[in-house]
């Protein structure tokens, strides 16, 4: 299964789209980076709606983002009860995936910068800066939007909406 996985979110393709399904991306994201999270006590919820329609779009770019997202969740919940959060859905003529985690959140000087070059929260020689900026470069290529937000009771939530009713990516 992680073979499999791992053969279709790395078909190295630009700008080719197909009809997505966005639930079997996040799914093939949660099992390649299983190795990351199995010794960890942290608990990955899915709440995906099975009943959202696939978008047009490059499943491998869109997989990319949802490793990135992923990752970063996982590496922010602490070590014991750490608690991942992946829901999916449909609302106003576009899907949305949302990551929420219960770490320690995103500094509110950091926010505004998130998502530029070589910006990273992470210690020096753990990070490039580069993960974000390439999720916010995709999902805009998808005509979507990205956002982050601290939560209420700590930790942050990542939000990725995309359009259903129109061709996804710009040549």
């Amino acid at each position: 299964d992680i073979v499999s996985s791992l053969l279709d979110l790395s078909r190295q393709t630009t700008s080719y789209e197909e009809p997505v399904d966005l639930n079997q991306v996040i799914d093939d994201a949660i099992r390649i980076m299983y190795n990351k999270y199995k010794y960890r006590d942290a608990i990955i919820k899915r709440c995906l709606d099975k009943n959202i329609p696939n978008i047009r779009g490059n499943f491998s770019q869109l997989g990319q983002v949802c490793i990135n997202i992923i990752q970063n969740a996982i590496q922010a919940v602490p070590e014991n009860n750490g608690e991942v959060i992946l829901e999916t859905g449909a609302k106003n003529n576009h899907l949305y995936f949302r990551c929420q985690d219960n770490g320690g959140g995103i500094p509110k000087d950091k926010l505004p910068h998130i998502f530029q070059p070589f910006f990273t929260t992470k210690p020096v020689g753990e990070g490039t800066g580069l993960g974000l900026y390439v999720c916010h470069d995709i999902i805009t290529k998808h005509q979507g939007q990205i956002h982050v937000y601290n939560n209420e009771k700590g930790g942050a939530t990542f939000e990725i909406t995309l359009p259903l009713s129109q061709s996804a990516l710009v040549a």
